[in-house]
């Protein structure tokens, strides 16, 4: 008889895998997935990275059967676009995983260093004014186009400028190194 197989979660992550072994359990470190082959993924970016182990009996093992991993999806990506590799030294692999819900899903046999890639969400430009941006708290993700006076140019070969917010002018921004 096979070994019962069920379902299990990583204490400090958001990861579940299906279908091990009784007993087992499995251990997620996250990476910053600096491991990946530009080559294989090209432009797409580098999400996150994890390395997946199964213990038993404070044992590293391998999953007996084939076994369903759980993801979580990371939230400003398209999700059309987001893709699992396993990495392997310089190789990589397409685990053809797919979005269900808030998961990132695909089926493996074995466990080792995944990374996730994909491209971030569009983001439509905002335009705000001076006090609205700096009200703002700091997002990557967030694109803006200040609204405002140019005030005072300095260096104009290294593009230094004030810019003045267009509503209340005790409101500006330095910008620097504008070309």
């Amino acid at each position: 008889t096979l070994p019962k197989q069920v379902s299990t979660s990583d204490e400090n992550s958001d990861v579940t895998v299906e279908g091990v072994q009784e007993g087992a359990v499995v251990k997620v470190e996250q990476t910053d997935g600096s491991e990946v082959n530009y080559e294989v993924v090209g432009d797409e970016a580098v999400i996150a990275g994890y390395e997946i182990t199964l213990q038993q009996n404070n044992q590293t093992v391998q999953p007996m059967d084939e076994v369903t991993v759980k993801l979580p999806v990371p939230a400003g990506y398209n999700q059309d676009t987001l893709k699992v590799y396993y990495v392997n030294g310089e190789e990589q692999t397409d685990m053809n995983a797919y979005v269900e819900g808030e998961y990132l899903v695909f089926t493996t046999t074995h466990f080792s260093k995944y990374i996730v890639v994909g491209e971030p969400e569009q983001q439509e430009e905002t335009k705000i004014t001076i006090a609205e941006f700096l009200e703002r708290e700091v997002n990557a993700e967030v694109y803006y186009e200040l609204t405002g006076v140019i005030s005072g140019i300095y260096n104009d070969s290294y593009g230094k400028f004030y810019l003045v917010d267009q509503n209340d002018s005790s409101v500006s921004i330095y910008v620097y190194g504008l070309t």
